[in-house]
């Protein structure tokens, strides 16, 4: 954490508490303040996947996009070359090739001038492959023939490809193969010394192969017997059904274990060549915790849209996904990862089909990222943003399934705003250490032992309730999260190496109080003997009834029942780990000084971090109730300050610390940071708490309206008494994207102290301007903003809304304007069918209202 935390409060507060009385109409400014309390540096800043078409660089174009990335506020990107675009062939460069290789280096080059990371693809498109793979590198399946096992090369290939990218996708299970891959990579990818891609990013697991060449051996090497003579069990077919499960659990630890060496080998590539591993572990049939925790930067993956209490946010049918396979659980695997494994960053490939293309408004997006942000997330990639030369005509180049997060698009002139949003809440939420209390045990084996037709289980997030969610882990975590218990998931690998340090658990840079088991069947003996090995140490453990009663899979079976056995029974016989229904160990954590958080109780969620001077709270309110409220929370304090990361004010908040109490009001939609300080801090100013008075001003036309920026083109101004869809005004209205200023004039009869002005239905963000000073840019739920101090008489006010691109995107349809040109899929809709947005409804665009202003008073307690 910055030291200069203490100064930089008392200038912020100063200026902000003092300017509240200033004589001036409007004091308050959107503008970022640089008296943040940590220094906002590039890997705080959201960064985004960055597709390149046809890898078509060029030194100019490659300026201009990154040019815009960076005065948008986004601190990098993760390059990821794909298939090229109709028309623009003469364009497109050969991957590798010594032309691409210049366009590369200056790639890195403007991105270091510009203060931009860049992660790239090993490779073109995804999975990991190309030319260079041959055919004995490749993936391979086994399928039962004639009651035995035979294995044959799939031919898969490499999605999505560029030129000169193409060819088969690689054995995911072998290291030789990969070696020889990456070998051919790094000899064909010449840099200048001194340029490298910050990480080297692997995306999700898409490989369909389940077998490898030497997967007989290696079985055998670790279970002791031959897979081969249990052809019918790996296809749950044999006449046991038991024997057929612990088959495929020891088929499917080995698989493992081969695709975990194949991670490290590439972790270990990326150190080797001066740059860091970023890996999407979901979807492998691999322990997804500890492929994580490989990694220097694990990437978790939401896809499609969450349902969500805010009040004012809209989903509408027809324009989300029918499937949501979001799962919070999920994103908290790679969390855990990195706070158990000693990791700072969490990355999230984030607002992917969030809505239907060119649909998507900023305030859909920031709940999903306040959602991100309470799994442990701190480091957010957009997904994503295409590159596009400065010559190509309205819409660009674009990706099919992508949030279009690029310039073209309308909400991009206020995105701006919502990255430094982000900026702030993840300086926070990367500075310290994670601050949670509990461990919870994933029992894998229970998943592993599972007899299912197919041999393997692929851990994907589109299957989320067989491997996590729906099990008895899956639901005690669950109930954790809403219970306001703060938890990290821990392997059986990394049970291994937690100390313990003054009956505290310590593992990674994490300190924990307990370790909690939650009901299950099959355990390891290493695992259960090191769970007593810490409870007789000094550690608090917990098994929720029923524990583990056996060992799983099949190899050397009687002598592990038999270690099994005896490690239980000294378990039992010592008591010193407890054994609860799952049902009470909320209050056996009590019990055990472990208190839950119960502003989540209260409808809100929130996320810890631990620093030298205190602990970070950030809490987000994503339910459809305003919470305005005394809450208990579980860390002691001194005193307790509130920052708000959307404005960048900082004030000390009503507080008890001797009942550890803090007051807090929280809209529907709105999120904030509290620290509770560990020491005094009488330099900082009140954060003033304020209620309505009970009168509300309703602020009438006429408006005059003014298209500012946009296109295709400017429609007419015009001017109205009521407010409504600008679309209504004219025929080029109806296909117009951009942004309109909405002028009017009011008079207050008396004074205002401080008010809220309310702007109703926006569609779909706003820059208020009060007597011609900006009060702030509004991109999200509520829409509303704070007026100190407004005197009696006139005053002006103008509001600049931007809207959807939708209804431009409509017109080019309608009008059967051929902009879809690009290879592979092209361009398709959320079910992955063509795309044409001709039948669409025209999209209200503008200040729909009714806008309000509120008179507030302090709220005193």
């Amino acid at each position: 954490m910055n030291t200069s935390f203490h100064s930089c409060v008392a200038v912020l507060c100063g200026l902000f508490f003092s300017a509240i009385t200033y004589s001036q109409s409007i004091v308050q400014t959107s503008a970022p303040s640089e008296e943040w309390p940590i220094a906002i540096q590039r890997e705080h800043k959201p960064g985004v996947i960055w597709w390149i078409p046809g890898s078509a660089l060029t030194n100019r174009d490659t300026s201009y996009n990154l040019e815009q990335l960076s005065e948008a506020g986004f601190g990098g990107m993760s390059m990821v070359p794909i298939y090229g675009v109709h028309g623009a062939e003469d364009r497109f460069l050969e991957h590798l090739s010594p032309e691409w290789n210049r366009e590369f280096a200056f790639v890195l080059r403007e991105a270091n001038r510009l203060g931009l990371w860049l992660d790239l693809t090993p490779g073109t498109g995804w999975k990991i492959g190309g030319p260079t793979v041959e055919l004995d590198m490749g993936e391979q399946s086994i399928r039962l023939a004639n009651g035995q096992l035979e294995s044959r090369f799939n031919r898969a290939k490499v999605k999505r490809a560029a030129p000169g990218g193409a060819g088969l996708s690689i054995d995911p299970y072998s290291i030789h193969a990969l070696n020889k891959f990456l070998s051919s990579f790094y000899e064909r990818l010449t840099l200048p010394a001194g340029l490298a891609p910050r990480a080297y990013y692997h995306d999700s697991f898409e490989y369909g192969g389940n077998w490898t060449s030497e997967l007989p051996y290696v079985f055998q090497r670790q279970h002791g017997y031959d897979l081969r003579n249990n052809a019918a069990e790996l296809f749950n077919q044999g006449l046991d059904p038991e024997r057929n499960a612990r088959v495929q659990f020891d088929y499917r630890e080995t698989l493992d274990s081969l695709h975990y060496q194949f991670v490290e080998a590439l972790r270990s590539a990326a150190h080797e060549h001066g740059s860091q591993l970023r890996e999407q572990a979901h979807g492998s049939p691999a322990n997804i915790l500890d492929l994580y925790a490989l990694a220097d930067i694990p990437e978790t993956e939401v896809f499609g849209a969450n349902r969500f209490g805010v009040r004012g946010l809209r989903r509408e049918e027809g324009f989300v996904r029918r499937e949501n396979d979001h799962a919070p659980l999920v994103n908290r695997l790679a969390s855990s990862a990195a706070h158990i494994g000693g990791g700072k960053l969490v990355s999230s490939e984030s607002f992917t089909w969030l809505r239907e293309h060119f649909n998507t408004a900023l305030s859909d997006i920031k709940p999903e990222i306040d959602s991100l942000f309470v799994t442990g997330v701190n480091h957010i990639f957009y997904h994503g943003n295409c590159y596009s030369p400065q010559d190509g005509q309205w819409p660009g180049w674009l990706f099919y399934a992508s949030t279009e997060v690029n310039s073209r698009n309308a909400f991009w002139r206020d995105i701006s705003v919502l990255n430094t949003y982000i900026a702030r809440c993840q300086s926070i939420l990367q500075s310290g250490e994670a601050d949670n209390d509990v461990l919870l045990y994933w029992p894998l084996a229970d998943v592993y032992q599972q007899a299912t037709r197919e041999p393997h289980i692929f851990l994907r997030v589109h299957n989320h309730e067989q491997w996590l969610t729906a099990t008895a882990c899956g639901e005690l975590a669950d109930h954790f999260s809403h219970t306001g218990v703060q938890f990290d998931f821990v392997s059986d690998r990394f049970l291994q190496n937690i100390q313990i340090v003054d009956g505290k658990l310590v593992l990674g840079n994490s300190i924990y109080k307990a370790i909690v088991v939650p009901p299950c069947q099959y355990m390891s003996t290493d695992s259960l003997a090191r769970l007593s090995d810490l409870a007789t140490a000094g550690a608090v453990v917990c098994f929720c009834a029923p524990g583990p009663s056996d060992v799983p899979g099949l190899g050397h079976l009687e002598t592990r029942r038999r270690e099994f056995q005896a490690v239980k029974l000294k378990l039992e016989t010592d008591g010193l780990a407890s054994s609860v229904d799952v049902e009470h160990v909320g209050q056996w954590l009590a019990q055990h000084g472990i208190e839950n958080e119960s502003l989540v109780g209260s409808g809100l969620q929130l996320i810890r971090r631990r620093v030298d001077q205190g602990v970070y709270y950030f809490v987000t309110n994503l339910s459809d109730q305003d919470f305005s409220s005394w809450a208990v929370v579980s860390r002691p304090f001194v005193e307790a300050l509130r920052l708000d990361p959307m404005l960048g004010r900082i004030g000390r908040i009503e507080n008890r610390p001797s009942q550890k109490e803090v007051f807090l009001q929280l809209a529907s939609g709105e999120s904030t940071i509290l620290f509770l300080s560990n020491q005094q801090r009488n330099e900082v100013g009140e954060w003033v708490t304020w209620e309505a008075d009970g009168r509300e001003i309703s602020i009438e036309g006429p408006w005059q309206v003014e298209f500012i920026a946009g296109g295709p083109n400017l429609p007419s101004n015009f001017e109205t008494e009521e407010l409504g869809s600008w679309t209504s005004s004219s025929a080029s209205a109806e296909s117009f994207a951009g942004t309109a200023r909405y002028r009017c004039t009011f008079e207050l009869t008396d004074a205002c102290w401080a008010s809220k002005l309310k702007l109703g239905d926006v569609r779909e963000t706003a820059r208020v301007f009060l007597d011609e000073t900006l009060v702030q840019t509004l991109v999200a739920n509520p829409f509303e903003c704070q007026i100190p101090n407004l005197s009696a008489g006139k005053h002006s006010l103008e509001i600049e809304v931007t809207n959807l691109s939708a209804n431009r995107i409509r017109d080019l349809d309608l009008r059967k304007i051929e902009w879809k040109k690009f290879y592979d899929i092209n361009y398709v809709n959320l079910d992955y069918k063509p795309f044409d947005a001709s039948a669409w409804p025209i999209r209200p665009s503008g200040l729909l209202g009714p806008v309000t202003l509120q008179p507030l008073r302090a709220l005193t307690q």
